[in-house]
């Protein structure tokens, strides 16, 4: 009777985590559906008026929205298919291998500086002469980086600084992206790795799945990521911690 009584009580366990883990999941597709929606909607009414319109100089501010909201939907879609890749049962296709995180966060940075330029925004780069080797995946640790560095351009006002670093800490190498905006709430700071979560700063674009691919891919890595914003200094940096490892053999 003992072991029927185990059994009734694992069972119920079993069914009540499938039943959270489908809420989980409707809660995404509906959220997803929620943030394609509005770019696809915005995207129809503009289409309208510019159908309606005689006046070419109307049509042509109607396409340019269009085209703005197609570049809104095409970076949700993105990052919706990023963010799948991230799940734990995509560990067993992570391409783990050694890569100095000094220059592949150097080359990342370099790659978004236009981004940065065109808000007028000094980013920057800082690390060590010496190489700090890590094990990762290049095309993730890609996705984590651009998200760090996107985020920190998105509520960055001109004339603000984000600075990359790369360092070692104890037996591990720390990659930080700081910037000078006006920092995250007290209130938020639980739950900005969650999907779709937004917080106060609901004017800016995007579809809230930057800072959850961030934490899904640090997961992968087995890395830890830390926030610290709105403390003794202004803005916000977030802290990567990755597992050292010897250099290659060459």
């Amino acid at each position: 009777e003992c072991d029927w009584r185990f059994r009734r009580v694992l069972f119920r366990s079993l069914i009540g985590e499938l039943d959270n883990v489908m809420k989980s999941e409707n809660r995404f597709v509906n959220n997803a559906a929620h943030q394609l929606r509005t770019p696809l909607a915005g995207i129809l009414s503009q289409i309208e008026l510019a159908q309606n319109s005689h006046d070419i100089d109307a049509i042509k501010e109607r396409l340019q929205h269009v085209t703005t909201s197609s570049k809104r939907l095409i970076h949700i879609i993105n990052q919706l298919l990023s963010l799948s890749a991230t799940q734990p049962e995509a560990k067993h296709i992570v391409q783990m291998k050694p890569l100095d995180l000094i220059k592949f966060a150097k080359k990342v940075t370099t790659e978004l500086l236009p981004q940065a330029d065109a808000k007028k925004i000094d980013l920057g780069f800082e690390g060590h002469d010496a190489p700090l080797w890590i094990k990762g995946d290049e095309k993730r640790l890609y996705d984590l980086i651009q998200n760090l560095i996107d985020n920190a351009i998105k509520y960055s006002t001109a004339g603000q600084k984000i600075t990359v670093s790369v360092k070692p800490q104890d037996q591990k190498v720390c990659l930080c992206v700081e910037d000078e905006a006006i920092g995250i709430p007290k209130k938020d700071q639980a739950m900005i790795f969650e999907r779709f979560y937004r917080g106060d700063n609901v004017n800016q674009s995007g579809g809230g799945v930057g800072l959850a691919i961030v934490k899904e891919i640090a997961n992968l890595h087995d890395a830890t990521v830390e926030l610290d914003s709105r403390n003794e200094k202004k803005g916000t940096r977030f802290y990567v911690y990755f597992d050292a490892i010897d250099p290659p053999s060459s």
